[in-house]
């Protein structure tokens, strides 16, 4: 079961951290990502991403191991809960460089 915990977190590591655009509620653009990395204890922070809502009021999510073991992914949306609880859903896309 660990083996296939770690490979899950993994892949929405993968996808957090390498994606062109992320946008917070399919509308706010990440404008940070910081990246801890996996490899210690499941409870320990993998990766931050900050944003500003509409109103610019700044927002701070942490995930823990554990937050990315139990995200949901479906198409290009990744579902889960920070490190306080708080539902987060996140777009990710690859952006490509346009053909002129």
């Amino acid at each position: 079961m660990h083996k296939q915990m770690v490979s899950k977190q993994k892949r929405v590591l993968n996808s957090l951290m390498n994606s062109g655009l992320l946008l917070v509620d399919s509308v706010f653009p990440v404008e940070k990502r910081t990246v801890f990395g996996l490899g210690g204890e499941d409870s320990d922070l993998v990766i931050s991403l900050e944003w500003r809502d509409g109103g610019g009021c700044q927002w701070v999510a942490d995930f823990t191991g554990d937050n990315l073991h139990a995200a949901t992914v479906a198409d290009n949306r990744i579902k889960l809960a920070d490190s306080y609880g708080e539902a987060v859903c996140v777009d990710f896309f690859d952006l490509k460089p346009g053909k002129f």
